[in-house]
């Protein structure tokens, strides 16, 4: 696919449903002063306006006609930019596996058809995709999920009045006229709470804006500052995302090669505290050097971002949130700056695992590693990162 649009105007955009949402106002304000207006009012005259009853009916007509004219354009143009936006969205996360949404017309339907209910779960889905391609691309985003959901939640809330206002006039045609005062505080908080929807789709496309520019940076291939490699299969990205598919096996950007780097080993790991052979007999092997042109160990992803890919171990690799003390980086809150180091032993075939994180690592059961002590761990064992959905295997 070719670049991604840019350039959308979050002003336009903001301008315009301004002026929608000051439109109920406006209409009352002007038909009511032309209702209230004679034949001999000056303005009436220097407008041109008759005072005949008829000529004032045609004169409400036509200010009717240019709202309904403006509603018009309004939706219309609301439709192509949101479609324009969820396409690009798409295009921006499945380049990283993070799903997709579905046609933004399907979401408008479903939305009026559930009273807004599923445009703020649809709201929360598509920011928490966007703050996961965040790591991807390198760019920082705007908004959250939670955030998209809270604006869409409170952006709501004047759809449930008008379906509130339409029970009572039904039921009681003169209850809002009885409770004057009661009408327009519920009016007025709910004119305010309709600007938060604004905000909402403001950031939406404020946000794909930034990250297509990274994507039509990018191009066809990887994000600049990521993984390079050799071996075709195993797709990774240095924001802790999976590549597509069809891309390579990818090498951390500064990441030693050197057999020298295992140099690391000496001295033990940041935060020491138990000798590793307690935890296994002959482990303490594990800490030895890796022998120049040894093969080196490797963590495949089995389940969230680095699904599928397979990580080589050499020296010291670091998963965490922090991409320039890490070479697996996972954005998410539960996962700490750097949060556990894992070593790999070809003589033995050992792996050291050390958890340095505030949530903890866990294996297949559930049990969780002990803070800042390195365990050896054999080929086959799990990991499971906090509670952020990613699983690791050392193979």
């Amino acid at each position: 696919m070719g670049n991604l649009k840019t350039n959308r105007s979050v002003g336009l955009y903001v301008a315009l449903t301004a002026i929608m949402n000051f439109l109920p106002v406006v209409l009352v304000v002007v038909i009511g002063k032309r209702l209230a207006s004679g034949s001999g009012n000056l303005l009436s005259a220097a407008l041109g306006l008759g005072g005949g009853l008829k000529d004032m009916l045609a004169d409400i007509m036509v200010i009717l006609a240019v709202a309904w004219i403006f509603i018009i354009v309004y939706c219309i143009y609301l439709l192509v930019l949101f479609w324009g936006v969820c396409r690009d969205m798409n295009v921006i996360c499945q380049k990283y596996s993070l799903g997709a949404t579905m046609n933004y017309i399907f979401v408008m339907l479903l939305s009026a058809v559930t009273l807004n209910i599923y445009y703020i779960f649809w709201s929360n889905q598509q920011g928490n995709r966007l703050k996961e391609a965040e790591g991807c691309y390198q760019r920082q985003v705007k908004g959250t999920g939670t955030s998209h959901m809270v604006f869409a939640l409170l952006g709501s809330v004047p759809v449930w009045g008008m379906v509130f206002f339409v029970y009572k006039v039904q039921s009681d045609p003169l209850y809002f006229m009885a409770h004057p005062l009661f009408t327009i505080v519920v009016s007025f908080i709910g004119f305010v709470l309709g600007f938060m929807d604004l905000v909402n789709r403001a950031y939406f496309i404020r946000d794909v804006n930034t990250l297509a520019e990274a994507y039509n940076g990018q191009g066809a291939g990887y994000a600049s500052g990521g993984y390079q490699g050799k071996a075709a299969g195993n797709a990774m990205q240095q924001g802790g995302c999976p590549q597509s598919p069809a891309g390579d096996s990818m090498q951390p950007e500064g990441y030693s090669q050197d057999p020298a780097g295992s140099a690391m080993y000496n001295g033990g790991p940041e935060g020491y505290t138990m000798p590793v052979n307690e935890w296994m007999p002959d482990a303490a092997e594990a800490w030895k050097p890796a022998d120049t042109g040894a093969q080196a160990g490797a963590l495949v992803g089995r389940k969230g971002e680095y699904q599928g890919a397979s990580i080589p171990v050499e020296g010291e690799l670091a998963i965490g949130r922090d991409g320039t003390s890490c070479q697996v980086v996972i954005k998410k809150p539960d996962i700490s700056r750097k949060h556990c180091t894992i070593r790999y032993n070809p003589g033995n075939g050992v792996y050291t695992v050390t958890d340095c994180s505030s949530n903890g690592v866990f294996d297949r059961e559930g049990n969780p590693f002990p803070k800042n002590v390195p365990v050896a761990c054999s080929s086959g064992t799990v990991l499971i990162i906090a509670k952020s959905g990613n699983e690791f295997l050392l193979q």
